[in-house]
């Protein structure tokens, strides 16, 4: 049998590389919240995974490459909420689907502030992380050029959809840069309730300018 394929306690090398993956992320995630970006270190995620270090260089390449990893799996989890949201509301209720889709990700910010941070403030400190958090970008205006193509006027030309889009991604982003840092001290039903409104605000000029 392989090394790669041994079992162990009923639980193969495989399995138990991946497992070992997720507890590394967990702990960068946990130094993350305590430490910020500049504490995180090869030796304390290490020490907090309970591994020696030569466990976490076998999973990454050097501490860059773990934390585009953490961030990646932060995007992903916050891709996939938003996705799940839409769909909680009626098709053609805009106003139903981005309060959904705005207050859960809101619900990210407040119940996984070290991976919000990492999604919206460390990454400036970073050109590796900075251009992930580009493309996620895009990766969000793209979905909500969705709900603003559906919004407005279909004569619309594609430049405005995709500029609305963008400038809504950005006043989300922003809100909840300034709500995670503490710079805005409301709470989370308030800053959906008026982000919502400033979205639809924009929407309903536009499609009747």
């Amino acid at each position: 049998m392989s090394q790669t394929t041994r079992v162990y306690g009923g639980v193969d090398a495989d399995q138990r590389r991946s497992e070992r993956h997720d507890r590394l992320l967990s702990a960068a995630f946990e130094l993350l919240a305590r430490d910020g970006a500049q504490g995180l270190t090869i030796r304390k995620i290490a020490a907090a995974a309970g591994v020696s270090t030569r466990y976490v260089y076998e999973d990454f390449a050097d501490l860059e490459d773990l934390r585009c990893q953490a961030f990646d799996r932060a995007a992903e989890e916050v891709g996939v909420l938003a996705v799940e949201a839409a769909g909680t509301a009626p098709k053609g209720d805009t106003g139903g689907q981005l309060t959904a889709v705005i207050e859960v990700l809101f619900d990210f910010v407040m119940d996984q502030p070290a991976k919000a941070r990492l999604l919206l403030t460390d990454a400036y400190g970073d050109p590796v992380l900075a251009a992930r958090r580009t493309k996620m970008s895009e990766v969000f205006a793209r979905g909500f050029s969705f709900y603003v193509r559906d919004y407005l006027r279909p004569d619309l030309p594609d430049a405005a959809v995709q500029v609305t889009a963008r400038a809504i991604v950005g006043s989300v982003a922003e809100v909840a840069t300034a709500w995670v840092s503490g710079s805005l001290a409301y709470d989370k039903n308030t800053l959906v309730e008026h982000q919502v409104e400033f979205v639809l605000g924009a929407l309903n000029a536009i499609a009747h300018r």
